[in-house]
């Protein structure tokens, strides 16, 4: 999959951490395994998105380290 037009304008597209109403997988990943790999930007719409959607909250639990 190519950048979109906001990407290879530099600037961050939100949209593409979402696959239909929930985020992705790989971003619910990264953002807990390896958050320095995303934008602040792209990190906040992630938290905001955890505060209201149970079915995302709780696939980042799943990555969370038991402890």
């Amino acid at each position: 999959m190519g950048l979109s037009i906001k990407e290879k304008a530099g600037i961050d597209d939100v949209a593409r951490i979402y696959e239909g109403l929930h985020l992705t997988e790989s971003f619910i990943r990264n953002s807990v395994i390896n958050p320095g790999s995303i934008t602040p930007d792209l990190l906040k719409e992630g938290d905001k998105h955890y505060g209201f959607c149970d079915k995302c909250r709780k696939k980042k639990e799943e990555f969370l380290p038991l402890g």
